[in-house]
């Protein structure tokens, strides 16, 4: 794949997780595939922040679900699915609001890449991945322009 700075923010947009999960989440040898932490989490951060995403609603997410997944008992595409849905109910009553409709359509793109136990645990690294780039996404963006 190539590397971050071949592509542009319009190209990023596009690199959607349909696409960057076509061939999962794990190499050949059961690994994360590093662009998971890298250009694929950049892409996934950058469409958060084209749909405002809240960067409290984003990390209060992946923290929900962390602590939801391990209630359900089944196989792991369900598992995620099922937790992925109360994760998102969980912020959504924890801070009063509607679910960003970025987190959402992203949470639920990423779902069907999940089909092993690894592959729960690959989603999860790539989802922090995604909110530590998030984070400076917006720090810098609250930085404005160098002088």
């Amino acid at each position: 794949m190539a590397a971050i700075h071949d592509f542009d923010r319009n190209q990023m947009l596009a690199l959607t997780p349909v696409i960057y999960l076509k061939d999962g989440l794990l190499d050949a040898q059961g690994r994360l595939r590093p662009e998971m932490k890298g250009l694929c989490a950049t892409a996934g951060a950058i469409q958060l922040e084209a749909s405002e995403t809240s960067p409290q609603e984003l990390r209060a997410t992946l923290e929900a679900l962390k602590q939801v997944l391990p209630h359900y008992e089944v196989p792991p595409s369900t598992r995620l699915q099922d937790a992925a849905a109360d994760a998102l109910e969980v912020v959504r009553d924890m801070y009063h609001i509607q679910n960003n409709p970025g987190i959402v359509k992203w949470l639920l793109a990423c779902i069907p890449a999940v089909r092993t136990e690894p592959d729960v645990d690959a989603f999860l690294q790539h989802f922090e991945a995604v909110v530590r780039i998030y984070g400076v996404i917006v720090a810098m963006t609250r930085l404005g322009p160098c002088p």
